[in-house]
């Protein structure tokens, strides 16, 4: 019995001798590869924030190339310029992908330039061309209308809200209105326009520089797509509305060869980089 005793004792001895040096051996390499997981975590962890303060750095470099181009710009025609009203064209610009090439930036930059020399007001007062354009994108209430009431999408409205812009629900109880217009050779049709009640609601909401430079943005983002992305046609597009480039190119009119196209390119041509 004795004997029995010492050979299960034995045994016993000899499984811990076997198995306790395994299990240590298997803590630690369980610990040594948790160990290295938690190390590569950490280098990826700092490689991340390395690349990720790399590209903050780029993107605050382009953002200051950007902001010196168009401020020094604008205030060669409006040497009052605000930096503020720079921020909200580049807060736009960036929004509706404007700037994806320089051509197109600087051809935006110039399109304000010439529209109103880069101005908003006028001894405080709002510009306003003899055409009804107001301010420094010069948009008729008309055309402010249209995209406001009928063009945009939902979801269009609530990304200009987003980017600043004052909300514009009431723009819903609003419908053009028609009147009935005779021509030379008797033909009669019924023309729309924008009543009064709504024509000075949208007159107050153009009167925001922020309001003002968003839809901007929006209009030429759409002429633009409208245009497969022909600069000069989206130009006078959005001078003239489609309708007229229409039959001017029909007519053998050359965009290139317009006034409104060819001051803004000239302008375009002479920011500094």
């Amino acid at each position: 019995m004795k004997q029995k005793t010492l050979f299960t004792f034995i045994g016993i001895l000899m499984i811990f001798a076997i198995f306790g040096p395994f299990q240590s051996w298997k803590k630690n390499s369980i610990i040594s590869r948790q160990q290295s997981s938690i190390d590569s975590l950490t280098l990826a962890l700092i490689k991340t924030k390395a690349e990720k303060d790399n590209l903050e750095q780029k993107l605050y470099k382009i953002h200051t190339i950007k902001f010196k181009r168009t401020f020094n710009t604008f205030k060669k025609y409006n040497p009052l310029i605000d930096t503020s009203t720079v921020e909200t064209f580049l807060k736009v610009i960036q929004f509706y992908k404007l700037d994806s090439t320089t051509s197109l930036f600087n051809m935006c930059i110039a399109q304000l330039c010439h529209e109103s020399g880069a101005k908003h007001h006028i001894k405080n007062k709002v510009i306003e061309s003899n055409g009804n354009a107001l301010g420094i994108s010069q948009i008729v209430p008309t055309t402010a209308f249209q995209y406001l009431r009928y063009t945009l999408s939902e979801k269009e409205k609530e990304n200009m809200i987003k980017l600043g812009a004052t909300p514009f629900r009431w723009i819903k109880k609003y419908n053009y209105k028609y009147k009935e217009v005779i021509y030379e050779d008797s033909t009669v049709t019924n023309l729309p326009y924008v009543g009064p009640y709504a024509r000075t609601e949208i007159k107050n909401w153009l009167y925001s520089e922020t309001n003002n430079i968003i839809l901007w943005g929006y209009i030429m983002k759409h002429t633009l797509e409208a245009n497969n992305y022909n600069l000069n046609k989206s130009l006078l597009t959005y001078n003239q509305g489609q309708g007229f480039v229409f039959k001017y190119i029909k007519k053998g009119g050359n965009v290139w060869e317009h006034d409104y196209v060819q001051k803004i390119n000239w302008i375009s041509k002479n920011i500094n980089t």
